[in-house]
């Protein structure tokens, strides 16, 4: 529709009669035809007039003497004037009145022709040209014209702001005078005053994802601007507890919501008082109490809209959603932001003469219909004039009718000469003008325009582009005096053995982690998250054990019974899963999660039947503080088997696809969970073992006195001499077993960490960052590159 309006238009403007289109075998063309009769059927009719037809109308009116003449009309910025535009100075001639076209006499002292390297250094030096000429006399007028201007207009945009408006990196209102201004609107849809308002219409569909959710907690224009606001300490606080909700939305995991859900959901959360705590911050119920009211407000809206949903009811329930969930936010809007929120009230006004066509509408068909509105209404706000104007430069028919009529666009001749004509315009109205280009677009090399030729040309390749975002150069050697603060003695730690982990990675991880309680949004993914399997085939294994107790009675239940056993632990374990995610959880989806986890458990106990050694099944979860190099750390053991003589086995599960206990033995501990463990036990220790819980592979591996303790677990044998284990290579160690030596090594390893964490080393180790989370945080990019810094161990300043 819109393709077939601007060839009527174009065929009306250039004098091109449908009469030309009736001998063309195209079904294009013929539809055309049928349409633009009826079209003009239609408007004879109801004595209608199309604003393309404005001229010839005006034009035939002054011939009539239907309208007074004037006696002088002047064009203004007519550079290609169609043949309507002709017929109407003619029309005005005819009748008298003078016609000028404005021309002014030509201005220009200066043209310069400048070659740069690439697209962005071209429009760096424009930036920085304007910055230069304002500083020199701030009253000035000048203009950037560039190509394709919309394609680009956002980083040009950015750019622009960069070199011309370096405070504004904060999220507006912004104070003080635009420098520059642009002479193209854009969508009112790509407002983020507008957004947010789009977003928000979203929460009425009969279901919505949960990044909608998160993008709505998290827009500007609905709980307002936290750095902006009085009372900082108050808005920082609002900002984390709406990140807390947010957050935990993502943790849940559940992609698509509905409103009733939604509510439904926080309303359980905000019962929970202090729990569940993320990251270091507890939930205390008060950052949901705002949230679930507005949420409410907008579903009683919903609830009571007049039926039928009619586009005047519609809009009646977009304007009060939007006063519901606190659009615009609680700041006083500027001029510009005011603007396009009243362009916003215009445009709902229009969507509700949709009344005259139709009488009912979904909720979703409205919204996408009155998105579709936002997002083809162009829009620019009026503003101060700035000295920096930003602009760019300014066919269904057949070709041979297109050339026979001189359409625009209808041939290279009619192009080369209107940009000619552009290009003395150009010149002739600019005392200095600057023409520039660039050498290469991507892997294309360029060259000048030949209408440039009778220039002076001049190479600035070399050119270096503004770097406006460059960060300050990071030393290459940590300083010694940066740090975190240095723990006390006996320091209660939160984090258990992931403190040893991390700190044994990289000493940030574990400082930002476990001291600044940084951590990486979940990210949630259809189906059931890896998190969550391995938490169910943690809770079924300590269920099943707390009731087979023993390798015995493992060996006594029938298969029947074992199986028996294990679909109801399932179903235990599985209900609490059903109640939180009921969407996800559906009961085929849970029929199926149970048959996979029956046949793993099966599997597993399998492997546990090959066991040659009688053993009980001493504890679960059993819980445990360890103190290493001055830290408290609590542990939690999977798994505690006690064997007849009376020694134990520390197990603990792991059910993902690459469980190892290759680094116990290494100079590094890179697995410290079950060493530190080892440290609460006596000479009793039998053996420790990771056993891996998964699809690809059932088994254990770690370390054991005896070569058949455990199915594929190594004995310890005798330590390498060359471990660390605070023992005089001269002294005889021949006495030691290979545990005492072993735990020797761990006990330095661990205390080692556990002094670094304390001591507050905030050191990066850029060599273990393939699956870390934090390297925004971390900012590891900005590390001087090691292969340039010789013989030198590449650490740096934590930016933190």
């Amino acid at each position: 529709a819109r393709q077939a309006m601007q060839a009527w238009r174009l065929m009306k403007q250039w004098h091109l009669p449908l009469s030309e289109l009736a001998g063309i075998d195209s079904l294009e063309c013929q539809s055309l035809r049928d349409w633009s009769k009826k079209f003009e059927t239609v408007c004879h009719q109801k004595k209608l007039l199309s604003p393309a037809l404005l001229p010839e109308f005006i034009g035939q009116a002054l011939l009539k003497q239907q309208l007074p003449g004037e006696k002088r009309v002047i064009f203004a910025g007519f550079e290609d004037p169609n043949k309507l535009h002709d017929s109407l100075a003619t029309s005005l001639q005819h009748i008298g009145i003078e016609t000028n076209r404005l021309k002014q006499e030509s201005l220009n002292q200066n043209i310069t022709v400048e070659k740069y390297a690439d697209m962005k250094a071209e429009l760096s030096a424009a930036a920085l040209w304007a910055k230069a000429k304002l500083l020199e006399n701030p009253t000035q007028k000048l203009a950037i014209v560039i190509p394709e201007l919309n394609e680009h207009r956002p980083w040009i945009q950015t750019l622009f702001n960069q070199i011309l408006h370096p405070e504004r990196t904060l999220p507006p209102p912004h104070t003080g005078s635009n420098l520059f201004n642009f002479s193209l609107g854009i969508p009112l849809s790509d407002y983020p005053l507008i957004h947010d308002a789009l977003l928000i219409l979203e929460l009425l569909k009969p279901e919505f994802s949960l990044d909608t959710v998160s993008k709505i907690l998290n827009a500007l224009y609905l709980f307002g601007n936290p750095t902006q606001n009085a009372d900082n300490h108050y808005a920082g606080n609002h900002c984390i507890q709406k990140t807390a909700v947010d957050l935990l939305l993502k943790k849940h995991g559940r992609l698509s919501w509905t409103l009733n859900d939604l509510v439904g959901f926080c309303k359980h959360h905000q019962l929970k008082a202090t729990s569940p705590k993320f990251t270091g911050w507890e939930f205390t119920g008060w950052e949901f109490a705002d949230w679930i009211e507005r949420l409410e407000n907008l579903q009683a809206l919903f609830d009571s809209i007049k039926k039928p949903l009619s586009p005047e009811n519609i809009s009646n329930l977009f304007l009060n959603a939007w006063q519901a969930m606190g659009w615009p936010g609680n700041r006083t809007l500027n001029s510009h932001e005011y603007q396009q929120s009243e362009k916003l009230l215009q445009l709902l006004k229009q969507f509700r003469q949709l009344n005259r066509v139709n009488e009912a509408l979904s909720i979703s068909v409205a919204i996408r219909l009155f998105k579709q509105l936002t997002n083809e209404t162009i829009f620019q706000e009026q503003s101060e004039v700035a000295p920096l104007l930003i602009s760019g430069l300014l066919e269904a028919a057949p070709l041979f009718l297109q050339k026979q009529y001189n359409l625009p666009h209808c041939s290279a001749e009619r192009e080369l000469n209107y940009a000619n004509d552009l290009l003395e315009g150009f010149i002739e109205n600019s005392q200095d003008l600057v023409i520039s280009y660039p050498a290469r677009a991507q892997d294309k090399q360029l060259r000048a325009s030949s209408l440039l030729n009778r220039f002076k040309h001049i190479d600035k390749t070399d050119f270096a582009v503004a770097d406006t975002t460059r960060q300050p150069e990071i030393n290459a050697e940590i300083d010694s005096e940066t740090s975190l603060t240095e723990l006390p003695e006996h320091y209660p730690a939160q984090g258990g053995s992931g403190i040893l982990t991390s700190q044994a990675l990289c000493p940030f991880k574990a400082a930002a982690q476990y001291r600044l309680n940084a951590a990486e949004p979940d990210i949630p993914g259809d189906g059931v998250s890896a998190m969550d399997r391995g938490i169910q085939i943690h809770k079924a294994l300590e269920l099943l054990w707390q009731q087979i107790k023993s390798l015995q009675q493992l060996s006594n239940l029938s298969a029947e019974a074992l199986q028996t056993l294990i679909n109801k632990t399932l179903d235990k374990v599985l209900f609490a899963y059903q109640s939180r995610r009921p969407d996800l959880y559906s009961a085929q989806f849970t029929k199926l999660e149970k048959q996979r986890l029956q046949i793993l458990l099966l599997e597993w106990f399998e492997l546990e039947k090959q066991r040659l050694h009688a053993f009980k099944v001493v504890g679960t979860e059993e819980k445990n503080t360890i103190e290493v190099g001055g830290l408290l750390l609590k542990t939690q053991a999977d798994r505690i088997d006690q064997l007849e003589n009376g020694k134990r086995i520390i197990i603990d599960y792991k059910t993902g696809s690459s469980a190892s206990s290759r680094s116990w033995q290494e100079e590094a501990i890179l697995e410290p969970q079950l060493p530190l463990y080892s440290l609460a036990e006596d000479d009793r220790l039998a053996a420790l073992a990771l056993a891996q819980v998964h699809e690809k592979a059932c088994r254990f591996t770690g370390l054991a006195d005896d070569n058949d303790l455990l199915p594929g677990v190594s004995p310890v044998g005798q330590i390498e001499t060359q471990l660390e284990t605070g023992t005089d290579t001269d002294t005889d160690t021949d006495t030691e077993s290979g545990w005492q030596q072993i735990r020797k090594h761990w006990r330095i390893q661990l205390d080692s960490l556990a002094e670094e964490f304390r001591s507050g080393s905030v050191e990066i180790n850029p060599h273990n960052c393939q699956f870390c989370n934090l390297q925004a945080l971390c900012r590891k990019h900005e590390i001087p590159d090691e292969s340039a810094v010789p013989n030198k161990t590449v650490s740096t300043e934590s930016p933190a």
